[in-house]
């Protein structure tokens, strides 16, 4: 399972996306921004990944779909 959130280095910053696989607990990627764009490309290239975990962000739910259209979303309903 991929985990799909924002982050930044400092608050106020600009935001980029951090992917983690929550099994190992591990970054896999640290894409510059939080664009749907850029998610999906991602995803295009990285095709076996079945779950996401992500935040509610319009980004991240239209990023995912196309990138990956099999993989199930898992919103999380504290981060709004």
């Amino acid at each position: 399972m991929l985990g799909v959130d924002g982050w930044a280095r400092r608050k106020g910053e600009t935001y980029g996306t951090i992917l983690v696989r929550l099994k190992r607990h591990r970054v896999v990627d640290l894409p510059p921004d939080r664009n749907a764009p850029t998610l999906a490309d991602w995803r295009q290239r990285h095709r076996g990944i079945r779950a996401v975990a992500r935040d509610r962000s319009t980004e991240y739910v239209l990023g995912i779909g196309p990138g990956a259209p099999q993989a199930v979303q898992i919103a999380d309903r504290w981060l709004a």
